[in-house]
């Protein structure tokens, strides 16, 4: 999967962006061929803020998390978009 990352207001460190490949490995798994991941860490206040859209074949999928701390903010997203996707694949295949 391509993934796309952009912190306009924070630094990114190797470990943040490792972590954020592994927790999107979960999703990479779940969807066959997943065409485009763009992901935003950003900081707005005292928040940190992800914000994740993924386009797959037929749609877009987009999740936003705020949280206190970064990795936290990384999981919610990461966990909201697995349970989209999860929706999304269920709806798409009750149809056939």
């Amino acid at each position: 999967m391509d993934i796309a990352l952009t912190a306009p207001h924070i630094d990114v460190t190797d470990e943040q962006k490792s972590y954020l490949e592994k927790r999107l490995n979960k999703v990479d798994r779940l969807i066959k061929l997943p065409i485009y991941c763009r992901v935003t860490l950003d900081k707005e206040n005292n928040d940190f803020v992800t914000e994740i859209n993924l386009s797959v074949p037929g749609d877009t999928i987009f999740v936003k998390a705020l949280s206190n701390d970064q990795t936290k903010s990384i999981d919610d997203a990461v966990d909201k978009l697995v349970t989209r996707v999860v929706k999304f694949k269920e709806t798409r295949f009750s149809k056939i």
